[in-house]
């Protein structure tokens, strides 16, 4: 959601295009889940801080938000509302950290009073706040607003990404030996005891977890530990189509393809390898793991994001759909058995995939599932921004662009763009490389590029061809046409044209 004349306002979701009532459509999910809990979220990092800055510059412009949002809310059938302001006091005017406790405490207050007159269950208010402790400091008035609030769900992610020189890990748990200066606190185990220790009630405390990986270009393919030097972000998924980032569905294939997959002792999580590529990861040993964290602190939850970066589809994992999020709730459920996360000898080995998204749920105690081998099934979820209709050769034309990254073969022609996805924490201090080993094999399975469009249900537009670089899937009406890129290119979706291969540049090749 959005902010406009101090007013919510509704995001035209690429996801939801031609889909009527999406509100009515998510609700309805009530019908099956009695017991599940909707929250409408305003802001986001997309949205910047300006809208809010002027929706809290004085009382009367935060009365109008609260009340309109009051409606908007009950109209919609939503259970609540979700504060996505990136950031407070740090991005805005220093004096944004305590309108924002006023504006908590004022919806507080107002949810409040209107259950009472009205008789209907108070409507819950939560807010999306930084893991970063510059971000932290800056920002909140912690203790006042986590009064307030229900519940808080903290961004454990992002700690590092390809806005570093370095390789990191997106989402550490624990802080990793030989780290120094701020890259000490970017982990999430500090960042939750940093908001407990200003104020924050551990039952209200729900821990972010991530189902996409961060992903560098490395600068030496021997150099390839934590903290190595790094050129740059990753090359675009051939879904999500952004540089540095990656879907958990779009790391499966890789690791089908051969990547070689270690684990951070230190940290307790994964990163991968391939070629010259670095990702850094959750799957699901890494993510019971963080679920038995949580239960072991009395921490409230989890908060997933997102739903949409795990195999939904189940296609290219191998461990049927959303296998992230589920082996998160498994965890979160009532069994008495417990997982914990055990790196195996260091062997390299070509590992498997296992597998999680923003919604909460309240751990007890937990399962030990494990979903199957995972596939190399490309990833299905469609891009959200393709090209339309009857497929022409415009799209086959070679770039002309000059190279990001040095590249150490024949002519390149990609652009120069930074990360799409911008970072929601600070950047750290170059790290040293920790102990790492290795684990799981996987199998594969194939999508079929002569009915991709119809089979997956794919939107007008171009496509990677899973299971070729040299040609492209274009979809119109759900029929499927495969288009050859002139000899010696492949399909760059990032920038939807025929590219020049290098491993340095932005087209990431598996097949």
């Amino acid at each position: 959601m959005a902010l406009r004349k101090r007013t919510i306002i509704g995001f035209k979701f690429n996801i939801f295009q031609g889909i009527k009532n999406r509100y009515s459509r998510l609700n309805k999910l009530k019908e099956a889940n009695p017991e599940l809990k909707t929250l409408l979220a305003v802001g986001g990092a997309s949205a910047g801080s300006t809208p809010f800055t002027e929706m809290v510059a004085t009382a009367e412009t935060r009365r109008s938000f609260v009340e309109t949002s009051l409606v908007y809310l009950r109209q919609r059938n939503f259970d609540g509302l979700d504060l996505d302001w990136e950031y407070p006091g740090n991005s805005g005017l220093p004096e944004d950290k305590h309108r924002f406790t006023l504006l908590v405490q004022e919806l507080a207050a107002a949810f409040e009073n209107e259950s009472r007159t009205s008789g209907r269950p108070r409507l819950i208010l939560s807010a999306v706040v930084a893991g970063g402790k510059e971000n932290i400091d800056a920002s909140y008035e912690v203790r006042e607003i986590a009064e307030s609030l229900d519940m808080i769900n903290l961004m454990s992610y992002d700690f590092h990404g390809s806005w570093e020189s370095v390789t990191g890990h997106n989402s550490p748990l624990y802080s990793r030996t030989g780290e120094t200066g701020p890259a000490i606190n970017y982990n999430t185990d500090f960042a939750a005891k940093y908001w407990v220790e200003l104020g924050t009630p551990e039952a209200k405390l729900n821990i972010g977890l991530a189902t996409y990986g961060r992903t560098f270009i490395l600068s030496d393919e021997r150099s390839n530990s934590v903290g190595d030097p790094a050129g740059g972000p990753g090359a675009a998924g051939a879904f999500t189509s952004e540089l540095g980032f990656l879907a958990f569905y779009e790391i499966c294939p890789l690791i089908s393809a051969g990547a070689v997959v270690r684990n951070i002792s230190d940290q307790q999580v994964p990163y991968l390898t391939f070629n010259l590529l670095w990702a850094g990861y959750d799957d699901v040993a890494s993510l019971r793991n963080k679920v038995q964290f949580i239960k072991r602190n009395g921490y409230g939850g989890t908060m997933i994001w997102s739903l949409d970066s795990d195999d939904f589809r189940g296609t290219s994992c191998g461990a049927g759909t959303f296998p992230l999020t589920r082996a998160v709730a498994e965890e979160c459920g009532d069994s008495d058995d417990t997982t914990t996360f055990q790196p195996q000898d260091s062997t390299e080995t070509t590992p498997s995939a296992e597998p999680t998204s923003a919604t909460t749920a309240e751990p007890t105690d937990a399962t030990t599932n494990e979903p199957t081998n995972a596939p190399t099934a490309a990833p299905t979820n469609a891009p959200t921004d393709a090209p339309t209709n009857a497929p022409t050769d415009a799209s086959t034309n070679a770039p002309t662009d000059a190279p990001t990254n040095a590249p150490t073969d024949a002519p390149t022609n990609a652009p120069t763009d930074a990360p799409t996805i911008a970072p929601t924490e600070s950047p750290t201090n170059a790290p040293t490389a920790a102990p790492v080993t290795t684990e799981r094999p996987t199998s594969s399975t194939k999508i079929n590029s002569d009915s991709m469009c119809s089979d997956l249900g794919l939107s007008d537009g171009n496509y990677a061809d899973p299971n070729s670089c040299s040609t492209f899937i274009s979809c119109s009406g759900l029929v499927t046409y495969i288009m050859p890129c002139p000899a010696g290119l492949v399909y760059n979706v990032k920038y939807d044209y025929c590219d020049w291969f290098l491993q340095r540049t932005r087209v990431l090749c598996l097949a």
